[in-house]
């Protein structure tokens, strides 16, 4: 139990782009201080929305038991998302009440700075070689030393011997080469492949992008238990040429992960904030990464409230690699809020010392951009 009762928790879905929408959700006190979480889940905003309608009182009633009390089952991402929003936020009031920043609430000796990287995926709307160059020198300018871009849009592992499977991989290549090519030999460069291929495909690919000096690849082929053995020799292949195995961005609970770790399948792992189921889990996770050898690096394309969670979590650990950074989607990441603009210098964010994990929504601009909205109390 929290120790202090919660008497309101609102969900708000906001249009941000005509591809993205953010899931936001807030709880709030009996002395009125209030808490944020998020719990965006593309093209699943009605079913996240609809399990909050039917959960968030029952939430509130149980005062802020854990998500594995309060969610027992979690074996979809609907669900894991709406929990792992709801406890970000309780986190985050719990933070404030205490005056600590969320970071000294998860553990000792935190690094008030992590490092990051620049997706600059979402940005990049025209999907141009080009226009992924540029994007990727805005990101360096503005302070990144690492880029991460996801150029097989057209990639369809299903067609792997037609000709527009192999129109396709060129196209993504040509990106990858303007994208190097603009960014010069010494910048982190990653690509994601979002699964689109299969073994046989990634393992060329793997070969293709050799002179381009990749820093990591990511979710090349289908993350399946039938697939464990084969993403890992697809690491073994990554690694003799210099470039780390990425993926499991989309995974619930520790549980989940297990297969993959023990199975040696990435160097990275990426658990998502929003998926994961709660905080406590993701501390887990993170803990077993690190038994592993592996690398723990938050998946994190979305809005402000997970950025900001992220964040604190990377912080809160010795051994965290990157942070991804989704770069200027949309100028409603800080308009949204009533934090400053992040400032990013030589890869590196210094974090807010500001009570919880230092970003709240602004309640006119969220009404402002809000498509949907409900409101829970007790």
């Amino acid at each position: 139990m929290a120790g202090f009762a919660l008497q309101k928790a609102e969900i708000h879905v906001c249009r941000i782009t005509e591809k993205t929408k953010w899931i936001f959700i807030s709880l709030q006190d009996e002395d009125g201080v209030t808490g944020y979480g998020e719990a965006t889940l593309s093209g699943k905003e009605q079913q996240v929305c609809a399990l909050f309608t039917r959960h968030a009182r029952d939430y509130l009633q149980a005062g802020g038991a854990t998500p594995e009390a309060c969610f027992p089952h979690l074996n979809d991402l609907a669900t894991a998302a709406l929990a792992s929003g709801l406890d970000q936020a309780l986190w985050d009031l719990k933070a404030k009440r205490q005056q600590k920043p969320l970071y000294a609430l998860i553990a000792e000796n935190c690094s008030a700075e992590i490092s990051v990287y620049a997706n600059i995926n979402r940005k990049t709307a025209g999907r141009t070689a080009q226009e992924f160059a540029s994007n990727a020198v805005r990101a360096l300018n503005d302070g990144h030393r690492a880029i991460k871009i996801a150029p097989f849009d057209e990639v369809n592992c299903h067609d792997a011997n037609g000709q527009h499977f192999r129109q396709s991989v060129a196209a993504g290549l040509d990106r990858i080469a303007c994208v190097r090519d603009a960014i010069g030999p010494d910048t982190r460069l990653m690509v994601d492949c979002h699964w689109r291929f299969d073994f046989a495909a990634a393992a060329e690919l793997l070969q293709l992008t050799q002179k381009y000096q990749l820093y990591w690849l990511e979710c090349p082929i289908p993350e399946t238990a039938q697939n464990s053995a084969a993403i890992n020799r697809l690491r073994t292949q990554a690694n003799e040429q210099g470039v780390l195995l990425a993926g499991c961005e989309e995974y619930i609970r520790l549980e989940s992960f297990q297969p993959y770790l023990q199975a040696d399948c990435y160097d990275i792992y990426m658990p998502d904030a929003k998926y994961v189921g709660g905080i406590q889990e993701m501390l887990r996770v993170a803990a077993a990464v690190s038994d592993a050898g592996a690398v723990f690096s938050p998946h994190n394309p979305s809005g402000p409230i997970c950025d900001a969670v992220s964040s604190h979590l990377c912080a809160a650990q010795q051994n965290a690699g990157m942070l991804e950074m989704q770069y200027d989607e949309s100028p409603l990441f800080t308009a949204l809020t009533d934090a400053p603009p992040k400032k990013i210098f030589n890869g590196v964010m210094a974090l807010p010392t500001l009570p919880g994990h230092g970003v709240n929504l602004n309640d006119s601009q969220l009404k402002r951009y809000a498509i949907h909205a409900d409101i829970q109390r007790i």
